[in-house]
């Protein structure tokens, strides 16, 4: 256990300790304040030492939200969650058109969001409604409305009731519904697989009846189209006498009636004009056998003729009656070659010139009739030809809508056949099960969560308070946020106690602390410990006194000679017995020059401690301490005694300290833990530091050691003590003497 002399107690933290050697180093080469050296970013100990101080904070936090969460379990009414399973197969055509392959493959994931848009649409919840019949139940419906309303209400509540999703990577598809009713939810996810299948069927026969429709309507007009140019084109052709003759055997194009006689009498034109050159030879050269062939020849020419004529008579009464004018005039022409013939062969008295000439001019007169047939029917043809323009464009015409009006009836009859034989590409994997137990409240992930939240909030709220907070709170703060060298901290007390009173126990926790801030005051001038301290506050009541009353007690025990000053004139707080009254003679008779000889000093009853009170009030204090009195007064002190500590006023709001501080060789400001602001603090030490003071550094008083964490405790283990009382009781009694 450590004793009262040893210089440097065992219970002064480490970082205490530099601190005081800091401060004395920076002192010793320039003096002033100085500045803390900055610590990491992140210190674990800091947070720590937070969690501690607002360890009620973070519990009451955790035990809120645990409460609420437990409340809101056991208010909720249970949840029953049932799931179906679907799969899409692939739709398979069984007959497929033409043009089309036989497999449609349905697992791309376009095709599946489509049919989980399906699944969650309006119109299928309403196929679920009126299967389930749920416009008639009161926990789905409002039965007060008519039957549009509640169906729309029910199925509002089924889709609310609705979760779908798509197994990943799968085509798998779950329907899950979520109700207070165990069956209901069973039930209605058994309800709504059937009914999305059945719904794909009507889909699917919904698209055949329209394209069997459609396809009808489009045959009707079709076929009237087809029929009216049909009646057009043939309209056509009679008032125009147009005659197409079909295509021949070989395949050839059709050709106008007109067009197949020229061809034919153009050739006959050809070989009657070898006829008549021939003809003509053989009567020149006058050779009885040639004119023997040339009969020959003239009656196999007469038959030739007559079989072409005969031919062409049957060829035409195909299309012609016999009362036609054309066939008379065929029948004519045969006659007349028969007759012909007939002359020739009976003919055997007529000589072989008048045979040559005959056959001659039967040769002429064929070629001349050739030659005006040929040139009557071409320009027929011409005719013609103009003619068949308007023909053509409805022949084409005609044919466009046939071609369309078989299209369209092959389509029909294969929808007819192919449609409606696919299978169905939805089929269901797994019907839903009763479930055994509710989903919600999960009692034991609600008090999870709200205990986490209880920590978050915990532990937000009191980092939030702690750094957003402007209050000096731990040590270290003090030289983070003031930029003052920390000199020491005093613990508080016990409520009922005073530091006064503990600081009296030489083995206590605030003896021990005024030991540290002693050792740290010889370091801070050259020639160890200042004489003359001036302790000092930002405001009242931050137990300045009773710092310096400790302080005080630690240099005494010290051995060395020491006077305590009481220097706040305006509201004194030493006095040396129970019986002394504020008229007593003190500092300021001094000040005032009322007293001459010794100094107005008590003996206390510590040994090498004495008291100067403030002695009787005085309007105007500041008046004083602007005088030599105090410093005449403070070089006389010194004189006699090794210490002079000067427990001072306030800084705010009044000068005293600003003039008792100048007078001083060193000012000690006292910081009052977790109440003081930062602001107030700062404003103080500017103050001060404007009239060029020589602050060697703060003590934060009244620190809870509960509240710091770890490493700031004290080496001797006595009970714990809280707060100082010397607010309610600012009278602190030496038992002085004269």
């Amino acid at each position: 256990m450590n004793t009262v002399s040893n210089p440097l107690p065992n219970n002064q933290s480490p970082s205490q300790i530099a601190s005081a050697y800091d401060s004395g180093l920076a002192n010793f080469a320039g003096g002033g304040a100085v500045n803390a050296v900055q610590a990491s970013s992140f210190d674990i100990a800091e947070y720590l030492r937070t969690i501690v101080k607002w360890k009620n904070f973070v519990i009451a936090s955790i035990i809120a939200c645990v409460l609420l969460a437990l409340l809101y379990s056991y208010t909720r009414t249970p949840l029953y969650s049932a799931t179906s399973q679907l799969i899409m197969n692939d739709s398979t055509q069984l007959l497929p058109r033409k043009g089309e392959s036989a497999p449609i493959m349905v697992n791309n994931s376009q095709f599946i969001s489509t049919q989980l848009g399906l699944i969650k649409s309006d119109s299928q919840a309403k196929r679920v409604v009126t299967r389930a019949r749920l416009a008639q139940n009161p926990a789905y419906a409002n039965q007060a409305g008519n039957a549009k309303k509640r169906a729309d209400q029910a199925a509002s509540r089924v889709r609310s009731q609705l979760n779908v999703e798509n197994v990943r990577d799968s085509r798998l598809i779950n329907i899950t519904i979520t109700s207070p009713s165990a069956a209901v939810s069973a039930n209605l996810a058994n309800i709504y697989a059937e009914e999305f299948i059945a719904s794909n069927l009507d889909r699917s026969f919904q698209r055949t009846s329209y394209s069997r429709e459609f396809l009808e309507k489009q045959l009707e007009s079709t076929r009237q189209k087809l029929e009216d140019s049909e009646r057009q084109l043939v309209g056509y052709a009679s008032e125009q006498r147009i005659i197409e003759l079909g295509a021949d055997k070989d395949g050839n194009a059709s050709r106008s009636l007109d067009a197949n006689n020229l061809v034919r009498l153009n050739d006959a034109l050809a070989d009657a004009r070898v006829e008549r050159i021939s003809a003509a030879q053989d009567m020149k050269a006058g050779n009885a056998g040639m004119q023997n062939a040339v009969d020959g020849s003239s009656v196999l020419a007469l038959r030739t003729q007559k079989a072409q004529l005969e031919a062409e008579y049957q060829q035409k009464s195909a299309i012609f009656l016999p009362d036609y004018p054309e066939m008379k005039a065929l029948r004519e022409q045969i006659r007349s070659l028969e007759r012909a013939i007939n002359g020739e062969q009976s003919s055997s008295k007529s000589t072989q010139g008048d045979a040559l000439r005959a056959a001659y001019r039967a040769a002429v007169d064929k070629e001349n009739e050739l030659v005006s047939k040929v040139d009557a029917l071409k320009q027929d043809l011409l005719k013609l030809r103009n003619r068949s323009i308007e023909y053509t464009i409805l022949q084409r015409e005609v044919d466009t809508n046939r071609v369309l009006y078989e299209g369209l009836l092959q389509k029909y009859k294969e929808v007819g056949v192919s449609d409606g034989v696919g299978q169905n590409d939805v089929a269901i994997v797994d019907k839903a099960q009763t479930p055994g137990g509710p989903i919600s409240p999960n009692i034991p992930l609600n008090l999870l969560m709200g205990l986490m939240g209880g920590v978050i909030l915990g532990l937000g709220g009191a980092f939030l308070i702690e750094f957003v907070g402007d209050s000096i709170n731990l040590p270290e703060e003090v030289e983070r946020k003031l930029h003052l060298s920390l000199l020491g901290v005093m613990p508080s007390t016990d409520k009922g106690l005073r530091i006064s009173d503990e600081a009296i126990d030489p083995k206590s926790e605030v003896a021990e602390a005024a030991y540290s801030l002693r050792t740290a005051l010889q370091f801070t001038t050259t020639h160890g410990a200042p004489r003359s301290i001036l302790l000092t506050s930002s405001r009242p009541a931050e137990g300045k006194s009773s710092v310096s009353f400790a302080l005080a007690l630690a240099f005494a025990r010290q051995g060395k000679k020491v006077l305590l000053v009481d220097a706040d004139m305006r509201r004194p707080t030493f006095y040396p017995n129970l019986e002394s009254r504020d008229d007593e003679a003190g500092l300021s008779n001094v000040l005032t020059g009322q007293l001459e000889g010794d100094l107005p000093v008590r003996k206390t009853g510590i040994a090498n401690m004495w008291l100067m009170t403030a002695g009787p009030t005085v309007p105007n204090p500041a008046d004083l301490l602007s005088t030599n009195a105090y410093s005449e007064m403070l070089s006389r002190a010194l004189t006699k005694f090794d210490i002079v500590i000067a427990d001072g006023p306030p800084v705010l709001g009044l000068a005293d300290a600003l003039l008792l501080g100048a007078q001083n060789e060193a000012v000690i400001m006292i910081v009052e833990a977790s109440t003081i602001r930062r602001s107030q603090v700062l404003n103080a030490v500017n103050r001060l530091r404007s009239a060029n003071l020589h602050i060697v550094g703060a003590v934060l008083n009244r620190f809870d050691r509960k509240n710091g964490g770890y490493g700031y405790g004290y080496s001797y283990d006595y009970d714990e003590k809280s707060s100082d009382s010397a607010d309610s009781d600012r009278r602190i009694v030496l038992n002085a003497k004269n």
